[in-house]
């Protein structure tokens, strides 16, 4: 019961650029992507039509309410796999958010 009151909390707190950057780091990796790159940059190719500094603020604000852990290797330079495979950063809790979200159960 705790659980869904937080969930249904969380979600009336969410802005659309919020379920914009959770949808960007459920997608899967693409196939070849390249040597080295960023979590940030990652985010930039797929949502394009958010700025890089509103990716940041939105990224603290998931963080802050539990659902990421973003900040601290968002500007990090790593192996192009480990940058594109964003699905690691949802905590516990986001993951069973993103489940909600998905099927509302």
């Amino acid at each position: 019961y705790d659980d869904q009151i937080r969930l249904l909390r969380t979600l009336e707190s969410l802005h659309p650029d919020h379920f914009r950057v959770i949808r960007a780091l459920l997608m899967e990796p693409e196939p070849d992507p390249g040597n080295i790159g960023s979590p940030i940059r990652t985010l930039e190719k797929r949502i394009p039509e958010i700025s890089v500094d509103r990716i940041k603020e939105v990224a603290a604000e998931l963080d802050s309410m539990g659902i990421t852990t973003l900040t601290q290797s968002l500007m990090v330079m790593m192996t192009g796999h480990g940058a594109a495979n964003l699905q690691s950063r949802l905590t516990r809790f986001g993951w069973k958010l993103a489940e909600y979200i998905r099927t509302g159960t």
